[in-house]
């Protein structure tokens, strides 16, 4: 009985039926959609252009205003509901005028890349260029709700959201820069992620216009049926695995720059020594680590080195330069001691003198970097910390690496995903190797 009212609760909660749209309604609007013909044509240039410019100039608003007013989604909502309903000629409609859009959009781009002078990348258009598992699954569900929106009788705001979300221009225009100056990976990862895109939003389509029993259009052969399945299922794996290679990287890497972290952190904090920089490469895998202070013995550092394993870094290398001081040598002890205060005073001084410098350049940009956060990635964002330092990571003290501190203020936590993305962003956009970034959620009452 039980099993029973909860099965009838979430049917009624969970029912797609409610405030549908007649069939014939539905398929007749998704199929206006389709033809890319005067206005659309025309809308689509001018957003190509916008969606550039937006890239360029590295201004996430510009081109999220790009991606809100372009229509080159509907094709590909076209193809999928031509599949789900057996309807050649909208499938052979729709790839035509995607192709037609695609076309003129990867045209109008490399023209724009062509000419303006501003040809440095910036990290806009880096984040186009490695899709993972994560921008699979943004394509899929965000086609999910786009679908599931155009099926209403009411009309929302959820396909602008959608537009956003599966981000179909960028990719194009990414491809654009990347033919206009010859950076192939560019290209071809940008177009990577656009056919993911355009796979999975049709597949969500599908899916939806099936589980809605939408009538048939025509009778199909068994052999032209079992064809399409087959064109369809090689799509979706062509699509997914490179984007699972990938998404596994990516994610290997950020474990292995976490593990090598802590092994420096538990392991190397020898007596009378600190550590003064460290170096941790990926490929191949290697952990560089300066130490001064007394010398460590070649027995300490033999046994901290077996600990690799254990922290999930078997086959590193691992590389200790240490600054060292002779045994019993008072003088000398001394005399690096004096060195060591008075370059510390330096580096205080000098520090100051820079934050001095760049504090009107650090709240401008403190500003701009809240406001890009929390349209791109955290809209939950309510508060921002944005503070760039020295770190001094050389065995001779001589030169010092900037770090920046990127403290967030969230209302509820930011999932893993943006997370990941939002790390991954960040030394991008603030052009540093080194950003150090923490979260911290803010409750009703104002409390952290």
């Amino acid at each position: 009985m039980l099993r029973n009212q909860l099965l009838e609760f979430l049917r009624s909660r969970f029912n797609l039926d409610d405030d549908r749209a007649p069939y014939d309604e539905i398929v007749v609007g998704i199929s206006k959609g389709v033809v890319f013909k005067g206005p659309n044509l025309w809308i689509l240039f001018f957003a190509i252009f916008i969606c550039s410019i937006g890239l360029n100039v590295n201004s996430t608003a510009v081109i999220i205003g790009a991606m809100l007013i372009s229509p080159i989604m509907g094709p590909i909502i076209g193809l999928g509901l031509g599949a789900g309903i057996n309807d050649i000629p909208l499938i052979r409609k729709s790839l035509k005028n995607l192709a037609i859009a695609v076309g003129i959009s990867i045209l109008a781009s490399f023209l724009y890349f062509i000419v303006t002078p501003l040809d440095e990348p910036q990290s806009e258009l880096f984040n186009r260029t490695k899709p993972t598992l994560w921008d699979v699954g943004v394509a899929f569900f965000g086609g999910l709700a786009g679908i599931v929106a155009g099926t209403r009788q009411e009309k929302s705001n959820v396909i602008p959201g959608v537009a956003i979300a599966t981000a179909l221009m960028p990719p194009l225009c990414t491809a654009g820069y990347g033919l206009a100056n010859g950076e192939w990976l560019f290209f071809f990862g940008a177009f990577y992620l656009f056919i993911i895109n355009c796979v999975y939003i049709a597949l969500s389509t599908l899916l939806i216009v099936r589980f809605l029993k939408f009538p048939s259009r025509s009778f199909v052969d068994p052999k032209v049926r079992k064809w399409t399945r087959n064109i369809i299922t090689s799509a979706i794996l062509l699509t997914v695995v490179p984007s699972l290679i990938l998404a596994y990287s990516m994610v290997t890497d950020l474990y292995f720059q976490r593990n090598a972290h802590a092994f420096i952190e538990k392991e190397l904090s020898f007596p009378g020594t600190f550590v003064s920089g460290t170096r941790i490469a990926e490929e191949p895998k290697r952990i560089e680590v300066g130490i001064i202070g007394g010398p460590v013995p070649n027995e300490m550092i033999r046994m901290a080195e077996a600990k690799l394993p254990d922290y999930g870094l078997k086959g590193t290398q691992l590389s200790i330069t240490q600054g060292r001081m002779e045994e019993g040598n008072k003088a000398n002890e001394e005399i690096f001691q004096l060195k060591t205060l008075l370059l510390g005073k330096e580096r205080a001084l000098d520090s100051l003198q820079r934050i001095l410098e760049r504090r009107s350049f650090t709240e401008v940009q403190s500003s701009e970097l809240f406001q890009e956060i929390r349209a791109g990635y955290a809209p939950q964002l309510c508060g921002l910390f944005l503070q760039t330092g020295e770190t001094w990571s050389d065995s001779s003290l001589s030169q010092a690496d900037t770090t920046t501190v990127v403290w967030l203020q969230l209302s509820e936590p930011l999932p893993v995903t943006d997370s990941l993305r939002l790390v991954r962003w960040l030394p991008l956009r603030l052009g540093t190797p080194k950003v150090w970034m923490h979260q911290e959620i803010k409750t009703k009452n104002g409390e952290l």
